[in-house]
């Protein structure tokens, strides 16, 4: 996975001060279009919210960092600040 060729979108979660002294999960889309250097719906000519099937496997970096937020409920222990 590397991040989306198009667009960095980022996502931060913060969370509760007195659970995890405030410590912050971040997420980032991505996509498995590994060795391109321009997207693949940019070539293909889609239009916004469109063909993200030529991402695939793609990942939202709302879903990139719950994922981790949900590591870390299980393990607090091992991330300071993702």
């Amino acid at each position: 996975m590397q991040p989306c060729l198009k667009v960095n979108t980022y996502c931060e979660i913060q969370l509760d001060p007195g659970f995890t002294n405030g410590r912050i999960v971040r997420g980032m889309n991505s996509c498995s279009v590994d060795g391109l250097n321009i997207c693949p719906r940019v070539t293909a000519g889609s239009k916004s919210g469109e063909d993200y099937a030529l991402c695939q496997p793609q990942s939202h970096a709302e879903i990139t960092a719950l994922a981790k937020l949900d590591h870390f409920t299980q393990y607090p222990q091992s991330i300071a600040t993702v």
